[in-house]
């Protein structure tokens, strides 16, 4: 069966008619959209400025309320639309780890061979061929190589439509497992958020490429118990720290080289009272973060 989509253009409206094998008229990709253009109207007439006026009020509501809805509880997902929008996340985070690394290795080549080399000593202890790996796949070469592999396969991933979630799976689980291999030489300049991307990204990557319900669930269990765990964890950890409890660690933090920026800092030694809220709410979203397994979904 045909639907009537209509497409607005200033005061004109336009109305094809268009088979209806996807949700929303947004989903259409550019060939779609071009095939569909090339088609002559049904019918036109004109629209009246308090009608296009009323439509776009409309439209800006319902964008609200959806919005809205965030605050209110977890919203419900299909499976494939989980997998989806977490391979899309993870190929951003991945993407711009990769870009990074390129851009530091070009400006500083000396610097970063040095980190392998201290990196180098800590595989000492692990079987041969453990060392073997990290030997190899820590070059210069390759693992510049690999990094804009990596790029590309981010950049792949969040340009593919949502029905081809196989092939951007396949491009996610190959970025994953391309962060594993570079992980040797970034050993001591890569940070926890690092590390969580790659572990998300091989998991969602293999619950799109699997088929089976049942293993899919699991896998997407699997990012859901990482991701509460590194909150968790990291807020417990925190709380051992005199200065994440006195509320003072978020202006030593932002007056570093690795994660500080001068006009934050500057802000937050003005409003010391707003960084010390601020400093206690990053404690108490962290610590109570596994609390969204009880939280009520939104209707």
């Amino acid at each position: 069966m045909d639907f009537l989509l209509t497409l607005t253009r200033a005061d004109q409206v336009l109305i094809w008619p268009v088979p209806t094998i996807m949700e929303s008229s947004w989903e259409l990709p550019l060939l779609s959209w071009l095939e569909l253009l090339s088609v002559p109207p049904l019918s036109m007439h004109l629209m009246p400025e308090e009608m296009l006026a009323d439509q776009q009020k409309h439209r800006l509501g319902v964008s609200l309320r959806r919005h809205l809805e965030l605050f209110r509880g977890p919203i419900r997902f299909s499976r494939s639309r989980s997998i989806g929008v977490s391979q899309k996340i993870g190929a951003v985070t991945s993407l711009i780890s990769s870009l990074e690394y390129v851009v530091r290795l070009r400006r500083d080549k000396t610097r970063r061979y040095d980190e392998w080399y201290e990196a180098r000593a800590s595989y000492h202890g692990q079987p041969r061929p453990v060392r073997w790996i990290a030997e190899v796949f820590s070059d210069r070469r390759l693992s510049m190589g690999l990094q804009v592999s990596r790029a590309v396969l981010s950049v792949g991933a969040l340009a593919m439509p949502s029905r081809h979630l196989r092939l951007q799976s396949s491009m996610v689980l190959a970025s994953g497992i391309l962060g594993v291999l570079t992980y040797p030489r970034n050993r001591y300049g890569s940070d926890g958020s690092d590390q969580a991307t790659t572990i998300t990204q091989i998991l969602v990557g293999a619950a799109g490429v699997d088929t089976v319900p049942a293993r899919q669930d699991a896998l997407l269990w699997g990012v859901s118990l990482q991701s509460s765990l590194s909150y968790a964890v990291a807020g417990w950890a925190k709380l051992v720290g005199e200065q994440w409890r006195s509320g003072t660690a978020l202006v030593n933090i932002l007056r570093t080289r690795t994660y500080g920026h001068e006009a934050s800092w500057n802000l937050v030694r003005r409003f010391p009272k707003t960084s010390k809220a601020l400093s206690h709410f990053v404690l108490a979203f962290e610590c109570l973060f596994p609390l969204v397994y009880v939280a009520p979904p939104s209707s």
